[in-house]
């Protein structure tokens, strides 16, 4: 079984940052989705430029699909078009949404699964747990309270992978710890 662990930035600029991003690759990493939703353009190509070249394979940006021409990037997030070559992905809050998503796409996040831990009040959704039937075309990541804890739950339902925020950023100096002890999670139940 394959299960794609994913991280997504927090939504503003955390300091140190670059240093917290770079630990996770080391760290093993595949996909970090950078989502900068206050910033412009400009000013994510400006984080990725502080970013290695080596990691931008591994970045996905949100929305700003102009960045494409300049950067190395694995893919984009948000964006209802055909983008040859890099992954594409969006997200859905219910499964009525399947039927919208278009043939090009790879994998949509879902959420929230869980409570999240970096919106208050953004409450799980205990109906996402119930996957539909039908066939689908592209791989679903659980995302919204994925903890080293919660993650055992997410395996066990048959998830193709899960997206994690809060659990990484909201103690930011902390963040390869959590990402080890989501990872060791997951091996311990493959």
């Amino acid at each position: 079984m394959s299960f794609e662990l994913i991280v997504i930035t927090a939504p503003v600029i955390l300091p140190d940052e670059i240093r917290q991003i770079v630990d996770l690759f080391d760290a093993g990493l595949s996909t970090l989705h950078v989502r900068k939703p206050g910033l412009t353009a400009h000013a994510v190509a400006g984080m990725i430029e502080q970013i290695p070249e080596q990691f931008h394979h591994r970045l996905v940006v949100h929305h700003h699909d102009e960045l494409l021409q300049y950067f190395k990037l694995k893919g984009i997030h948000g964006v209802r078009k055909k983008i040859a070559s890099v992954t594409r992905s969006l997200s859905l809050h219910h499964w009525s949404e399947c039927a919208d998503i278009p043939s090009y796409i790879d994998y949509v996040l879902v959420s929230p699964v869980f409570d999240s831990l970096s919106k208050r009040g953004y409450a799980g959704n205990p109906l996402l747990h119930q996957k539909p039937e039908m066939p689908l075309h592209y791989k679903l990541i659980a995302m919204g309270g994925v903890t080293p804890v919660n993650i055992e739950q997410l395996l066990k339902e048959k998830w193709d992978g899960a997206a994690i925020l809060g659990c990484i950023w909201n103690d930011a100096r902390n963040a390869q710890v959590q990402f080890r002890a989501i990872q060791n999670s997951i091996k311990s139940q493959i």
